[in-house]
Protein backbone atom coordinates (compact mmCIF):
# COMPACT_ATOMS: atom_id res chain seq x y z
CA UNK A 1 0.00 0.00 0.00
CA UNK A 2 1.55 3.61 -1.26
CA UNK A 3 2.47 5.97 1.88
CA UNK A 4 -0.58 8.57 1.97
CA UNK A 5 0.72 12.47 1.55
CA UNK A 6 -1.63 14.18 4.39
CA UNK A 7 0.27 17.53 3.85
CA UNK A 8 -2.27 18.07 1.29
CA UNK A 9 -5.46 17.30 3.08
CA UNK A 10 -3.77 19.32 6.21
CA UNK A 11 -3.74 22.73 4.08
CA UNK A 12 -7.26 22.05 2.79
CA UNK A 13 -8.43 21.62 6.45
CA UNK A 14 -6.69 24.89 7.46
CA UNK A 15 -7.88 26.83 4.49
CA UNK A 16 -11.35 25.77 5.26
CA UNK A 17 -11.09 26.08 8.52
CA UNK A 18 -9.62 30.24 8.60
CA UNK A 19 -12.64 30.35 5.57
CA UNK A 20 -15.33 29.45 8.37
CA UNK A 21 -14.15 30.18 11.61
CA UNK A 22 -12.98 34.08 10.79
CA UNK A 23 -15.60 35.39 12.67
CA UNK A 24 -15.97 33.68 15.79
CA UNK A 25 -14.30 35.11 18.70
CA UNK A 26 -16.71 33.32 21.31
CA UNK A 27 -15.57 30.50 23.13
CA UNK A 28 -19.21 29.01 23.46
CA UNK A 29 -19.31 29.26 19.99
CA UNK A 30 -16.62 27.58 18.51
CA UNK A 31 -17.16 24.81 20.58
CA UNK A 32 -20.23 24.67 18.37
CA UNK A 33 -18.39 25.14 15.82
CA UNK A 34 -15.89 22.46 15.96
CA UNK A 35 -18.69 19.91 17.13
CA UNK A 36 -20.40 20.17 13.65
CA UNK A 37 -17.26 20.26 11.99
CA UNK A 38 -16.45 17.06 13.42
CA UNK A 39 -19.81 15.88 12.94
CA UNK A 40 -20.36 16.56 9.18
CA UNK A 41 -16.82 15.41 9.14
CA UNK A 42 -17.36 12.18 10.44
CA UNK A 43 -20.99 11.57 8.80
CA UNK A 44 -19.43 12.52 5.48
CA UNK A 45 -16.87 9.89 5.32
CA UNK A 46 -18.71 7.43 6.56
CA UNK A 47 -21.46 8.67 3.68
CA UNK A 48 -18.81 8.37 0.89
CA UNK A 49 -17.62 4.58 2.09
CA UNK A 50 -20.47 3.36 1.61
CA UNK A 51 -21.19 4.36 -1.37
CA UNK A 52 -18.03 2.89 -2.38
CA UNK A 53 -18.83 0.17 -0.46
CA UNK A 54 -22.56 -0.56 -2.39
CA UNK A 55 -20.45 -0.42 -5.52
CA UNK A 56 -18.52 -3.45 -3.95
CA UNK A 57 -19.25 -7.13 -4.41
CA UNK A 58 -20.49 -7.32 -0.48
CA UNK A 59 -22.42 -4.46 -1.52
CA UNK A 60 -24.70 -5.75 -4.30
CA UNK A 61 -25.58 -8.89 -2.60
CA UNK A 62 -29.60 -8.54 -2.53
CA UNK A 63 -31.10 -8.02 1.59
CA UNK A 64 -32.54 -11.25 0.94
CA UNK A 65 -29.90 -12.95 -0.18
CA UNK A 66 -27.97 -11.94 3.53
CA UNK A 67 -30.85 -12.33 5.33
CA UNK A 68 -30.96 -16.31 4.35
CA UNK A 69 -27.32 -16.13 5.21
CA UNK A 70 -28.01 -14.03 8.41
CA UNK A 71 -30.46 -17.12 9.38
CA UNK A 72 -27.09 -19.74 10.42
CA UNK A 73 -25.96 -17.42 12.94
CA UNK A 74 -26.76 -17.57 17.00
CA UNK A 75 -28.93 -14.95 18.02
CA UNK A 76 -25.49 -12.73 19.60
CA UNK A 77 -23.82 -12.88 16.72
CA UNK A 78 -26.70 -11.14 14.95
CA UNK A 79 -26.88 -8.78 16.50
CA UNK A 80 -22.92 -8.38 15.66
CA UNK A 81 -23.82 -8.42 12.09
CA UNK A 82 -26.14 -5.31 12.42
CA UNK A 83 -23.60 -3.17 13.11
CA UNK A 84 -21.33 -3.96 9.88
CA UNK A 85 -22.50 -1.92 7.61
CA UNK A 86 -25.87 -0.69 6.29
CA UNK A 87 -26.51 -2.87 4.17
CA UNK A 88 -25.94 -6.25 6.28
CA UNK A 89 -28.16 -4.06 9.36
CA UNK A 90 -31.20 -3.13 6.73
CA UNK A 91 -30.80 -7.00 5.98
CA UNK A 92 -31.11 -7.91 9.75
CA UNK A 93 -33.64 -5.20 11.31
CA UNK A 94 -36.45 -5.82 8.58
CA UNK A 95 -36.30 -9.76 8.60
CA UNK A 96 -38.55 -10.68 11.16
CA UNK A 97 -37.19 -14.10 10.26
CA UNK A 98 -34.31 -13.81 12.59
CA UNK A 99 -35.47 -12.94 15.28
CA UNK A 100 -38.26 -15.28 16.45
CA UNK A 101 -35.60 -17.53 17.78
CA UNK A 102 -34.05 -15.69 20.85
CA UNK A 103 -31.92 -17.27 22.87
CA UNK A 104 -28.90 -15.17 24.15
CA UNK A 105 -26.65 -18.34 25.72
CA UNK A 106 -26.05 -15.57 28.72
CA UNK A 107 -27.77 -13.03 30.82
CA UNK A 108 -30.42 -11.29 28.57
CA UNK A 109 -31.46 -7.74 29.80
CA UNK A 110 -34.84 -6.27 29.32
CA UNK A 111 -33.70 -3.72 27.31
CA UNK A 112 -32.01 -6.51 24.16
CA UNK A 113 -35.23 -9.05 24.72
CA UNK A 114 -37.85 -5.58 23.88
CA UNK A 115 -35.63 -4.69 21.15
CA UNK A 116 -35.80 -8.47 19.64
CA UNK A 117 -39.18 -8.70 20.20
CA UNK A 118 -40.36 -5.47 18.73
CA UNK A 119 -38.76 -6.92 15.33
CA UNK A 120 -40.30 -10.26 15.20
CA UNK A 121 -43.35 -9.33 13.18
CA UNK A 122 -46.38 -12.04 13.66
CA UNK A 123 -43.88 -14.68 13.69
CA UNK A 124 -44.33 -17.48 16.58
CA UNK A 125 -41.53 -17.13 18.98
CA UNK A 126 -38.96 -19.20 20.45
CA UNK A 127 -37.30 -17.90 23.52
CA UNK A 128 -34.53 -19.54 25.80
CA UNK A 129 -33.91 -16.12 28.34
CA UNK A 130 -32.08 -16.44 31.84
CA UNK A 131 -31.43 -14.39 34.29
CA UNK A 132 -28.66 -13.32 36.98
CA UNK A 133 -29.24 -13.47 40.85
CA UNK A 134 -29.12 -9.50 41.10
CA UNK A 135 -31.28 -8.78 38.05
CA UNK A 136 -35.14 -8.74 38.53
CA UNK A 137 -36.51 -11.45 36.63
CA UNK A 138 -40.53 -9.61 36.40
CA UNK A 139 -38.24 -7.06 34.29
CA UNK A 140 -38.06 -9.67 31.61
CA UNK A 141 -41.68 -11.29 32.58
CA UNK A 142 -43.09 -7.68 31.75
CA UNK A 143 -41.31 -7.10 28.37
CA UNK A 144 -42.30 -10.84 27.43
CA UNK A 145 -46.19 -10.66 28.72
CA UNK A 146 -47.72 -8.79 25.33
CA UNK A 147 -46.15 -10.78 22.66
CA UNK A 148 -47.91 -13.81 24.95
CA UNK A 149 -49.78 -14.86 22.07
CA UNK A 150 -46.91 -15.71 19.62
CA UNK A 151 -44.63 -17.65 22.51
CA UNK A 152 -44.14 -21.36 21.24
CA UNK A 153 -41.31 -22.42 23.01
CA UNK A 154 -40.42 -20.58 26.42
CA UNK A 155 -36.90 -21.92 28.20
CA UNK A 156 -36.42 -20.10 31.50
CA UNK A 157 -33.50 -19.90 33.44
CA UNK A 158 -34.35 -18.28 36.76
CA UNK A 159 -33.22 -19.09 40.31
CA UNK A 160 -36.01 -17.15 42.05
CA UNK A 161 -39.80 -17.82 41.89
CA UNK A 162 -41.53 -15.43 38.89
CA UNK A 163 -45.04 -14.83 38.29
CA UNK A 164 -47.11 -17.53 37.57
CA UNK A 165 -47.42 -16.78 33.85
CA UNK A 166 -51.03 -16.21 33.59
CA UNK A 167 -50.79 -14.29 31.01
CA UNK A 168 -52.61 -16.23 27.41
CA UNK A 169 -50.51 -18.00 25.29
CA UNK A 170 -52.65 -20.12 22.58
CA UNK A 171 -50.09 -21.91 20.66
CA UNK A 172 -47.20 -22.57 23.29
CA UNK A 173 -46.05 -25.91 22.82
CA UNK A 174 -43.38 -26.42 25.24
CA UNK A 175 -42.76 -24.66 28.56
CA UNK A 176 -39.55 -25.47 30.84
CA UNK A 177 -38.60 -23.25 34.10
CA UNK A 178 -35.25 -23.77 36.24
CA UNK A 179 -37.27 -22.31 39.23
CA UNK A 180 -40.12 -22.86 41.88
CA UNK A 181 -43.61 -22.61 39.77
CA UNK A 182 -46.61 -22.37 41.49
CA UNK A 183 -49.30 -23.54 38.68
CA UNK A 184 -52.69 -21.91 39.07
CA UNK A 185 -55.81 -22.90 37.43
CA UNK A 186 -55.33 -19.49 34.55
CA UNK A 187 -52.12 -21.04 34.03
CA UNK A 188 -51.56 -19.65 30.26
CA UNK A 189 -54.77 -17.79 30.32
CA UNK A 190 -56.79 -21.13 31.94
CA UNK A 191 -56.95 -22.61 28.20
CA UNK A 192 -56.77 -25.26 27.03
CA UNK A 193 -54.39 -24.68 24.12
CA UNK A 194 -51.28 -26.52 22.28
CA UNK A 195 -49.19 -27.21 25.36
CA UNK A 196 -47.36 -30.27 24.74
CA UNK A 197 -43.89 -30.51 26.65
CA UNK A 198 -44.05 -29.12 30.68
CA UNK A 199 -40.64 -29.33 32.31
CA UNK A 200 -40.46 -27.90 35.60
CA UNK A 201 -38.73 -28.27 39.02
CA UNK A 202 -40.53 -28.32 41.82
CA UNK A 203 -44.12 -26.68 41.26
CA UNK A 204 -47.53 -26.47 43.32
CA UNK A 205 -50.20 -27.82 41.06
CA UNK A 206 -53.81 -26.48 41.22
CA UNK A 207 -56.74 -29.23 41.50
CA UNK A 208 -57.63 -28.02 38.17
CA UNK A 209 -55.63 -26.47 35.06
CA UNK A 210 -56.95 -26.75 31.81
CA UNK A 211 -53.74 -25.08 30.32
CA UNK A 212 -51.69 -28.65 31.24
CA UNK A 213 -54.97 -31.07 30.52
CA UNK A 214 -52.78 -31.05 27.14
CA UNK A 215 -49.38 -32.12 28.07
CA UNK A 216 -48.16 -35.32 26.79
CA UNK A 217 -44.49 -35.18 28.17
CA UNK A 218 -44.21 -34.00 31.88
CA UNK A 219 -40.43 -33.53 34.03
CA UNK A 220 -40.84 -32.81 37.82
CA UNK A 221 -38.60 -32.89 40.26
CA UNK A 222 -40.60 -34.19 43.92
CA UNK A 223 -37.64 -32.58 46.78
CA UNK A 224 -36.46 -28.49 46.10
CA UNK A 225 -32.71 -28.22 47.30
CA UNK A 226 -33.58 -25.52 48.88
CA UNK A 227 -34.89 -26.72 52.46
CA UNK A 228 -37.20 -23.49 52.19
CA UNK A 229 -39.05 -24.36 49.56
CA UNK A 230 -41.81 -26.46 49.35
CA UNK A 231 -41.77 -30.23 47.82
CA UNK A 232 -43.86 -30.60 44.85
CA UNK A 233 -47.82 -31.99 45.31
CA UNK A 234 -47.60 -34.64 43.17
CA UNK A 235 -50.83 -36.22 44.48
CA UNK A 236 -53.18 -34.96 41.60
CA UNK A 237 -51.00 -35.55 38.56
CA UNK A 238 -52.97 -38.21 37.00
CA UNK A 239 -56.23 -36.26 36.59
CA UNK A 240 -54.42 -33.28 35.99
CA UNK A 241 -52.45 -34.64 32.97
CA UNK A 242 -55.05 -37.75 31.27
CA UNK A 243 -52.89 -37.50 28.13
CA UNK A 244 -49.66 -38.11 29.80
CA UNK A 245 -46.99 -40.60 27.13
CA UNK A 246 -43.91 -39.42 29.06
CA UNK A 247 -43.24 -38.69 32.73
CA UNK A 248 -39.75 -38.22 34.59
CA UNK A 249 -39.87 -37.85 38.19
CA UNK A 250 -37.10 -36.94 40.20
CA UNK A 251 -35.81 -35.64 43.91
CA UNK A 252 -37.85 -38.97 45.29
CA UNK A 253 -36.86 -39.39 49.38
CA UNK A 254 -38.81 -41.29 51.80
CA UNK A 255 -40.19 -38.16 53.48
CA UNK A 256 -41.64 -37.00 50.55
CA UNK A 257 -43.01 -40.55 48.72
CA UNK A 258 -46.55 -39.78 50.73
CA UNK A 259 -46.55 -36.69 47.51
CA UNK A 260 -46.22 -39.18 44.77
CA UNK A 261 -49.90 -39.58 42.47
CA UNK A 262 -51.64 -43.02 43.72
CA UNK A 263 -53.77 -45.53 41.62
CA UNK A 264 -53.02 -46.72 38.24
CA UNK A 265 -51.60 -43.68 35.59
CA UNK A 266 -53.45 -43.01 32.46
CA UNK A 267 -53.95 -45.55 29.90
CA UNK A 268 -51.85 -43.59 27.79
CA UNK A 269 -48.52 -43.34 29.59
CA UNK A 270 -45.94 -45.34 27.62
CA UNK A 271 -42.24 -44.29 29.09
CA UNK A 272 -41.59 -43.76 32.89
CA UNK A 273 -38.74 -42.71 34.62
CA UNK A 274 -38.12 -42.13 38.49
CA UNK A 275 -35.50 -41.17 40.78
CA UNK A 276 -34.72 -41.86 44.02
CA UNK A 277 -32.44 -40.10 46.35
CA UNK A 278 -32.72 -41.85 49.53
CA UNK A 279 -30.68 -44.73 50.36
CA UNK A 280 -33.11 -46.89 52.20
CA UNK A 281 -36.08 -45.85 49.75
CA UNK A 282 -37.48 -48.57 46.93
CA UNK A 283 -39.34 -47.09 44.03
CA UNK A 284 -40.99 -50.71 43.23
CA UNK A 285 -44.72 -50.34 45.15
CA UNK A 286 -45.24 -46.98 43.43
CA UNK A 287 -44.20 -48.86 39.72
CA UNK A 288 -46.41 -51.79 40.34
CA UNK A 289 -49.18 -49.33 41.31
CA UNK A 290 -49.02 -47.10 38.39
CA UNK A 291 -48.77 -49.96 35.43
CA UNK A 292 -51.19 -49.18 32.90
CA UNK A 293 -50.57 -52.15 31.42
CA UNK A 294 -49.45 -49.91 28.11
CA UNK A 295 -46.10 -48.74 29.57
CA UNK A 296 -43.30 -49.73 26.87
CA UNK A 297 -40.38 -48.66 29.02
CA UNK A 298 -39.60 -48.32 32.74
CA UNK A 299 -36.87 -46.85 34.17
CA UNK A 300 -36.23 -46.92 38.45
CA UNK A 301 -33.21 -45.39 39.78
CA UNK A 302 -32.76 -46.29 43.54
CA UNK A 303 -30.11 -47.00 46.17
CA UNK A 304 -28.09 -49.60 46.73
CA UNK A 305 -30.21 -50.48 51.09
CA UNK A 306 -32.97 -51.73 48.89
CA UNK A 307 -33.97 -54.95 47.56
CA UNK A 308 -36.57 -54.50 44.90
CA UNK A 309 -38.93 -57.55 44.46
CA UNK A 310 -37.92 -58.08 40.16
CA UNK A 311 -40.51 -60.34 39.88
CA UNK A 312 -42.69 -58.23 37.71
CA UNK A 313 -40.04 -56.70 35.54
CA UNK A 314 -38.44 -60.30 35.07
CA UNK A 315 -42.02 -61.89 34.04
CA UNK A 316 -42.03 -62.79 30.29
CA UNK A 317 -38.14 -61.58 29.99
CA UNK A 318 -36.63 -62.88 26.35
CA UNK A 319 -33.59 -60.40 26.28
CA UNK A 320 -31.52 -59.73 29.88
CA UNK A 321 -29.38 -57.83 30.29
CA UNK A 322 -26.70 -56.67 33.35
CA UNK A 323 -24.27 -53.70 33.26
CA UNK A 324 -22.01 -53.75 35.92
CA UNK A 325 -18.62 -52.21 36.63
CA UNK A 326 -17.32 -52.41 39.85
CA UNK A 327 -19.14 -52.55 43.31
CA UNK A 328 -18.93 -48.90 43.92
CA UNK A 329 -20.97 -47.88 41.07
CA UNK A 330 -24.07 -48.92 39.73
CA UNK A 331 -25.38 -51.94 38.36
CA UNK A 332 -28.34 -51.88 35.86
CA UNK A 333 -30.55 -55.09 35.11
CA UNK A 334 -32.83 -55.10 32.14
CA UNK A 335 -35.23 -57.16 31.01
CA UNK A 336 -36.63 -56.83 27.62
CA UNK A 337 -40.08 -57.96 26.87
CA UNK A 338 -41.59 -58.65 23.62
CA UNK A 339 -42.58 -56.44 21.00
CA UNK A 340 -39.28 -54.34 22.58
CA UNK A 341 -41.42 -53.51 26.07
CA UNK A 342 -38.54 -52.30 28.49
CA UNK A 343 -37.97 -52.50 32.71
CA UNK A 344 -34.96 -51.13 34.33
CA UNK A 345 -33.70 -50.67 37.46
CA UNK A 346 -30.53 -48.82 38.17
CA UNK A 347 -29.26 -49.70 41.60
CA UNK A 348 -26.04 -47.85 43.26
CA UNK A 349 -24.02 -49.48 45.46
CA UNK A 350 -25.56 -52.36 45.56
CA UNK A 351 -22.80 -54.74 44.02
CA UNK A 352 -22.88 -57.29 41.50
CA UNK A 353 -22.72 -60.57 44.21
CA UNK A 354 -26.28 -58.73 45.60
CA UNK A 355 -27.34 -57.94 42.13
CA UNK A 356 -26.97 -61.57 40.85
CA UNK A 357 -29.16 -62.54 44.54
CA UNK A 358 -32.17 -60.78 43.35
CA UNK A 359 -32.47 -62.10 39.70
CA UNK A 360 -31.77 -66.02 41.16
CA UNK A 361 -34.91 -64.79 43.80
CA UNK A 362 -36.85 -64.43 40.44
CA UNK A 363 -35.08 -67.09 38.68
CA UNK A 364 -38.11 -69.12 37.60
CA UNK A 365 -39.60 -65.59 36.12
CA UNK A 366 -36.45 -65.81 33.77
CA UNK A 367 -37.50 -69.31 32.03
CA UNK A 368 -37.82 -67.72 28.98
CA UNK A 369 -34.54 -65.64 27.88
CA UNK A 370 -33.11 -66.43 25.10
CA UNK A 371 -30.23 -63.87 24.76
CA UNK A 372 -28.31 -62.76 27.98
CA UNK A 373 -26.17 -59.56 27.87
CA UNK A 374 -23.86 -59.18 30.26
CA UNK A 375 -20.64 -56.83 31.55
CA UNK A 376 -17.45 -59.39 31.23
CA UNK A 377 -16.92 -58.40 35.10
CA UNK A 378 -20.22 -59.70 35.94
CA UNK A 379 -19.89 -63.26 34.26
CA UNK A 380 -18.43 -65.38 37.32
CA UNK A 381 -20.72 -63.93 39.91
CA UNK A 382 -23.91 -64.21 37.38
CA UNK A 383 -22.76 -68.01 36.82
CA UNK A 384 -25.53 -69.30 38.36
CA UNK A 385 -28.12 -66.96 36.76
CA UNK A 386 -27.14 -68.04 33.20
CA UNK A 387 -26.45 -71.65 33.80
CA UNK A 388 -30.17 -71.87 35.43
CA UNK A 389 -31.81 -70.18 32.11
CA UNK A 390 -32.79 -73.57 30.37
CA UNK A 391 -33.50 -71.59 26.36
CA UNK A 392 -30.25 -69.46 26.37
CA UNK A 393 -29.38 -69.39 22.85
CA UNK A 394 -27.15 -66.20 22.72
CA UNK A 395 -24.74 -64.95 25.13
CA UNK A 396 -23.32 -61.43 25.26
CA UNK A 397 -20.38 -60.37 26.72
CA UNK A 398 -19.77 -57.01 26.72
CA UNK A 399 -16.44 -55.49 27.42
CA UNK A 400 -15.09 -52.10 28.75
CA UNK A 401 -11.37 -50.57 29.91
CA UNK A 402 -11.32 -50.83 33.32
CA UNK A 403 -12.32 -47.46 34.54
CA UNK A 404 -14.56 -46.50 31.41
CA UNK A 405 -17.93 -46.65 34.01
CA UNK A 406 -15.78 -46.32 36.76
CA UNK A 407 -14.97 -42.55 38.73
CA UNK A 408 -13.01 -41.44 36.25
CA UNK A 409 -15.57 -41.70 33.33
CA UNK A 410 -14.89 -40.93 30.25
CA UNK A 411 -11.85 -43.20 30.79
CA UNK A 412 -8.53 -42.10 29.86
CA UNK A 413 -7.31 -44.76 28.81
CA UNK A 414 -9.10 -46.32 25.57
CA UNK A 415 -6.98 -49.62 26.01
CA UNK A 416 -6.77 -50.25 29.73
CA UNK A 417 -8.90 -53.73 28.87
CA UNK A 418 -8.56 -56.67 31.39
CA UNK A 419 -9.28 -59.96 29.69
CA UNK A 420 -9.15 -62.20 32.85
CA UNK A 421 -13.03 -61.92 33.76
CA UNK A 422 -13.89 -64.13 30.35
CA UNK A 423 -11.81 -67.10 32.10
CA UNK A 424 -15.50 -67.59 33.85
CA UNK A 425 -16.38 -68.67 30.36
CA UNK A 426 -14.74 -72.22 31.06
CA UNK A 427 -17.16 -72.81 33.54
CA UNK A 428 -20.42 -71.62 32.48
CA UNK A 429 -23.10 -74.34 31.82
CA UNK A 430 -23.74 -73.45 28.11
CA UNK A 431 -25.61 -76.67 26.98
CA UNK A 432 -28.50 -74.79 24.81
CA UNK A 433 -25.81 -71.51 23.88
CA UNK A 434 -25.39 -71.97 20.33
CA UNK A 435 -22.90 -68.70 19.82
CA UNK A 436 -20.99 -66.44 22.03
CA UNK A 437 -20.46 -62.56 21.63
CA UNK A 438 -17.99 -60.31 22.78
CA UNK A 439 -18.27 -56.95 21.95
CA UNK A 440 -15.46 -54.88 23.07
CA UNK A 441 -15.69 -51.17 23.24
CA UNK A 442 -13.34 -48.45 24.12
CA UNK A 443 -15.39 -46.34 25.92
CA UNK A 444 -16.70 -42.49 25.49
CA UNK A 445 -13.09 -42.06 25.60
CA UNK A 446 -12.07 -37.92 25.31
CA UNK A 447 -10.62 -39.35 21.87
CA UNK A 448 -13.09 -42.33 20.19
CA UNK A 449 -11.11 -44.98 18.64
CA UNK A 450 -11.68 -48.47 18.20
CA UNK A 451 -9.67 -51.78 20.09
CA UNK A 452 -6.42 -52.26 18.10
CA UNK A 453 -3.97 -55.41 17.23
CA UNK A 454 -2.63 -55.53 20.66
CA UNK A 455 -6.14 -55.76 22.35
CA UNK A 456 -6.76 -58.61 19.66
CA UNK A 457 -4.00 -60.12 20.70
CA UNK A 458 -4.42 -59.99 24.32
CA UNK A 459 -7.87 -61.04 23.75
CA UNK A 460 -7.38 -64.49 21.88
CA UNK A 461 -4.33 -65.11 24.21
CA UNK A 462 -7.06 -65.30 26.92
CA UNK A 463 -9.45 -67.11 24.66
CA UNK A 464 -6.64 -69.97 23.80
CA UNK A 465 -6.94 -70.70 26.97
CA UNK A 466 -10.76 -71.63 27.29
CA UNK A 467 -11.88 -75.28 26.60
CA UNK A 468 -12.46 -76.04 22.76
CA UNK A 469 -16.01 -77.34 23.23
CA UNK A 470 -17.50 -73.44 23.84
CA UNK A 471 -20.03 -72.38 20.87
CA UNK A 472 -19.16 -70.19 18.14
CA UNK A 473 -17.31 -66.58 19.12
CA UNK A 474 -17.79 -63.33 17.43
CA UNK A 475 -15.85 -60.70 18.14
CA UNK A 476 -17.13 -56.97 17.70
CA UNK A 477 -15.37 -53.74 17.80
CA UNK A 478 -12.41 -53.87 15.90
CA UNK A 479 -11.42 -52.77 12.18
CA UNK A 480 -10.45 -54.85 9.61
CA UNK A 481 -6.85 -53.19 9.26
CA UNK A 482 -5.95 -53.88 12.78
CA UNK A 483 -6.97 -57.64 12.56
CA UNK A 484 -4.20 -58.31 9.24
CA UNK A 485 -1.73 -59.98 11.24
CA UNK A 486 -4.12 -61.68 13.77
CA UNK A 487 -3.49 -65.13 14.07
CA UNK A 488 -6.85 -67.24 14.22
CA UNK A 489 -5.39 -70.39 13.90
CA UNK A 490 -6.95 -73.48 16.20
CA UNK A 491 -10.00 -70.81 16.81
CA UNK A 492 -13.64 -70.95 16.66
CA UNK A 493 -13.71 -67.45 16.20
CA UNK A 494 -14.72 -64.87 13.94
CA UNK A 495 -14.60 -61.18 13.69
CA UNK A 496 -17.20 -59.33 13.22
CA UNK A 497 -15.67 -55.53 11.51
CA UNK A 498 -18.47 -54.11 10.29
CA UNK A 499 -20.92 -54.06 13.73
CA UNK A 500 -21.31 -50.97 15.41
CA UNK A 501 -20.13 -50.78 18.85
CA UNK A 502 -21.57 -49.22 22.05
CA UNK A 503 -22.56 -49.05 24.94
CA UNK A 504 -24.58 -51.65 27.05
CA UNK A 505 -28.14 -50.58 27.10
CA UNK A 506 -31.31 -52.03 25.75
CA UNK A 507 -33.20 -49.17 25.26
CA UNK A 508 -32.20 -45.23 25.12
CA UNK A 509 -34.90 -43.34 27.42
CA UNK A 510 -36.66 -40.40 25.27
CA UNK A 511 -34.47 -37.12 25.75
CA UNK A 512 -36.52 -33.99 26.50
CA UNK A 513 -37.96 -31.87 23.69
CA UNK A 514 -35.25 -29.33 22.65
CA UNK A 515 -36.09 -26.88 19.91
CA UNK A 516 -32.57 -25.11 20.30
Amino acid sequence: MPDFDESRLRAQVIHDYEALARNISDAEEMNRFIDAVMTTAAGTVRALLNAVNQQSFMGCIPLEVLASCFAYLPFRYLIDASHVCQSWRAAVLSTPALWYKIAPGSHCTPEVLQMALARTGAMPLDLQLMTRDHSPSEDLYSVLAPYSRQIRHLVWYCDRPTSPWEFPAPIMEAFCSSSTQIITAGFLGGCAGRLRYLYLQCAQFPAECPAISTVTDLNVVLTPFDEDDRPSNLGGLWDLFPGLEWLQILGVIRQTAHLLPAGTAPSSLRELSVECVSTDYDLMPHYLAWDNGNLGHVMLRQYSETRPNLERMARGTVRLAVKHASDSSKTRLMFEHPAGVTRTISISGIGIANAAALLAAVQSNLSTVRTAMVSHTALEPLAGVLAALPDLEHLFVHIVPKTADGPTYPNQDPHSFVWTPLASLAHLALARTTRITLHVWCGDCHWPCRANADDARALLAQLRALPRDLPPIEIQGFPAEELAAVDLTGLNIRFDVVAKVGALILHKGKEAYDPF
